[in-house]
């Protein structure tokens, strides 16, 4: 009689532990079932905002081009290069960008487009104030600024923002960095050989910006990743690692 109660509990036993092993298993199961839509879905979100951030190259274009049709200064707008042929390097850029920027950083996100709206106002007022435009963006003799030039303004200001968060606030480790670099670097070169054309000389506004691009592009996370690897103490190599495997 003994051995038959010892025997129904082993199996009473085994059967409790199958079914809280199963129930383990189902709720596994489930929390990967709610854990997994959620990446699916960021990954998503970042694919469609580089979506919709890479037509806006096109877009600008379009538009002022448009603008610059009712005004009679097509002409000139072709023969602005930066905006004509040189900000087509956005479309690619833009798409891959956003899945480099580490968006969680909303304070330093906030103080890199103050400074993007500061520098794109002082450098336009600087094009309208010496005339250096050709004339799609700004009306030769009255120096007003048109409305292609406020398209350009905005558009600017944009890219600008990418550019600096994509130095400053770039997330390690993260696919097409090395593409993006490329690409910002490509536009930082060839709008100075553009400005270098138009202009018929350097001005002070493209060599702020190729030398300035260039170096914060190029050297600048070079050095970042030079200085996070020097040996210092136990919080500094936490910090190091948080930041490589986020």
């Amino acid at each position: 009689m003994d051995t038959f109660r010892t025997q129904n509990e082993t199996a009473c036993g085994g059967k409790a532990t199958a079914i809280s092993h199963s129930a383990g298993e189902d709720a596994g199961g489930r929390e990967a079932s709610i854990v997994a839509p959620s990446r699916y879905q960021r990954e998503w979100t970042l694919w469609t905002a580089g979506l919709l951030l890479s037509v806006l190259p096109v877009v600008s274009f379009i538009l002022q081009y448009a603008l610059s049709v009712q005004r009679d200064t097509q002409a000139q707008f072709f023969r602005h290069f930066t905006c004509a042929y040189v900000d087509w390097v956005f479309v690619p850029f833009n798409l891959i960008v956003v899945r480099i920027i580490d968006w969680r950083r909303v304070g330093t996100l906030l103080l890199v487009v103050f400074v993007s709206i500061v520098a794109n106002i002082i450098a336009h007022a600087y094009w309208q104030y010496y005339g250096i435009d050709g004339g799609h963006m700004i009306a030769r003799g009255t120096q007003i600024v048109l409305p292609a030039g406020w398209v350009h303004l905005g558009f600017s200001i944009v890219e600008t923002t990418l550019v600096l968060a994509f130095v400053f606030i770039r997330r390690p480790r993260r696919p097409f960095t090395r593409i993006a670099t490329v690409l910002a670097l490509t536009f930082f070169l060839a709008a100075g050989v553009s400005g270098y054309v138009i202009s018929r000389g350097f001005i002070a506004t493209d060599i702020i910006m190729v030398l300035s691009g260039t170096a914060l592009v190029a050297v600048y996370p070079w050095m970042r990743r030079r200085a996070l690897w020097q040996p210092r103490d136990s919080a500094h190599s936490s910090r190091v690692a948080q930041e490589l495997t986020q």
